[in-house]
């Protein structure tokens, strides 16, 4: 049952280039490590596949920085807010 939030994952990262702001773009990067998470929690066989994927977008290029959080302040948002993704259909909670 991991499979669809792996490639629910991979979706949104392939789409994440089309979502406008930098803060856009790393929160789709944020909800595909949300689904690779959910995809590990659900099925053992894509663990390893998972934690990998996890492991890359974690890394600071794609990870919201202090500048990301200075500019989602600017526009409204803190730590714990929910950031909407139109481009890929779905939310996020902010975390930095």
């Amino acid at each position: 049952w991991g499979n669809p939030h792996m490639l629910m994952g991979d979706l949104m990262v392939g789409n994440s280039s089309k979502c406008g702001s930098a803060l856009l773009q790393k929160g789709c990067y944020l909800a595909a490590i949300n689904q690779y998470s959910k995809a590990k929690s659900v099925d053992s066989g894509v663990a390893d596949k998972a934690s990998e994927k996890i492991s890359r977008y974690s890394s600071s290029k794609y990870r919201l920085s202090s500048d990301d959080k200075e500019s989602a302040f600017m526009q409204g948002y803190q730590e714990g807010s929910t950031l909407k993704l139109p481009c890929i259909g779905t939310s996020v909670t902010l975390r930095f």
